[in-house]
């Protein structure tokens, strides 16, 4: 990041997570006068335990137009997102 920090003219961030699949990752932020510094990830919510869906899923129907399909799959997403107390209004 030392000599990429001398190239940056914008307040910006580098993230790049591994491509092998191990978990690492890095970032660096940069304040655009040569300067940077390294970044880490920090937890800012709490644990919280998986909720089951009450829905089961459409059977499985050849001959839906798409249009049909669009207005299925809204609808599932509706009952999904009233049934989840833990979404973000």
């Amino acid at each position: 990041a030392s000599w990429l920090a001398q190239y940056v003219t914008a307040s910006s961030r580098i993230i790049f997570h591994s491509l092998e699949l191990d978990g690492s990752d890095f970032c660096y932020k940069f304040d655009g006068k040569g300067k940077f510094c390294y970044m880490e990830y920090k937890a800012v919510g709490s644990w919280q335990k998986l909720l089951p869906l009450s829905i089961s899923p459409a059977p499985v129907q050849k001959s839906k137009t798409r249009q049909k399909r669009l207005k299925d799959a809204k609808s599932a997403l509706k009952m999904i997102e009233n049934d989840n107390p833990h979404r973000n209004p």
